[in-house]
């Protein structure tokens, strides 16, 4: 628009301007029509709702991401500032550390000048992390026996120490992975059986679960503290969520209902409850109302 030719009537520029305001608005939702169709054909109906800030997470015009963990290069006798992206991260120093010297062949330590042999002058290292599968292995608990050496009778036998299941073939470490497997992992325990497999332990998942059903009953004053810490909320959170249950009289699955029940901020707690119906939530629910009303 050549500014010489602007009429020097105010009516006539500001109609003018209305005009440039709509059509300037206009090619700006043609713009984000078709990035919204752009975006829908690609990624689905849900990227139409797209926020516009969220493009400035992806700055793809930089090149200068770094992956190697090395520190800023100096550039002209100054140091370079550190670079902005996602490079790699510095690995925590709490991780324990193995080291692993790799010598120069006996051969290629001869000066090709000279031919004497060259001396070590510092070592160049490098960061990797490594993953240890875990790994099962037998306790075997040897209980001393002790014996009147006239008599040889009255013998006896040095005590064991507490076991989470008596007589029972897991030890405090396996049930702990299976626990945290399922409960914290959400791994089946048909997953947790194959998992075990390939470690050399074969443990069906009935057993499995017959563990973790006594895990429960340990754990269960525990619990309790917790239902009574809940009760002296002044404000109690609870939701059901449906499960398929197996009932041997019939030939499919009933509905079950797994409830949660939330503490305020002063007692942060959250404690699972499971009811057949919805009638059986009834009674619980009454408990906490009278507990509040307390």
């Amino acid at each position: 628009m050549d500014v010489e030719s602007l009429p020097d009537d105010a009516a006539q520029l500001k109609s003018m301007m209305k005009q440039l305001i709509r059509e300037h608005q206009l090619d700006k939702e043609q713009l984000e029509h078709r990035l919204a169709m752009l975006l829908r054909s690609k990624y689905g109906p849900r990227s139409e709702k797209l926020d516009p800030d969220q493009l400035e997470l992806f700055d793809l015009g930089r090149e200068d991401v770094d992956d190697t963990g090395d520190e800023p290069a100096e550039e002209d006798g100054k140091p370079r500032p550190p670079r902005r992206g996602h490079g790699r991260r510095r690995l925590p120093t709490d991780l324990p550390r193995t080291r692993v010297e790799h010598e120069l062949p006996e051969g290629d330590r001869l000066c090709p000048c000279c031919g004497k042999p060259r001396k070590r002058i510092g070592w160049e290292t490098s960061e990797q992390v490594e993953y240890e599968p875990a790994k099962l292995y037998v306790i075997e608990h040897a209980r001393a026996k002790y014996a009147c050496g006239d008599c040889e009778e009255n013998v006896v036998t040095s005590p064991k120490p507490a076991q989470p299941i008596d007589k029972g073939l897991a030890a405090p470490g396996l049930l702990a992975a299976i626990a945290v497997g399922k409960y914290g992992d959400h791994l089946p325990l048909y997953r947790m059986e194959e998992i075990l497999g390939r470690s050399g332990l074969s443990v069906s998942r009935s057993t499995q679960c017959d563990w973790m059903r006594r895990i429960a009953e340990l754990v269960d004053p525990v619990v309790s503290r917790m239902k009574s810490e809940i009760l002296a909320s002044r404000v109690i959170w609870t939701d059901d969520t449906t499960v398929p249950v197996l009932d041997p009289t019939q030939s499919k699955t009933k509905t079950g209902r797994m409830w949660v029940y939330i503490g305020d901020l002063r007692h942060r707690y959250a404690v699972f409850d499971y009811t057949p119906d919805r009638k059986g939530a009834s009674s619980v629910l009454k408990f906490i109302h009278s507990a509040n009303r307390r």
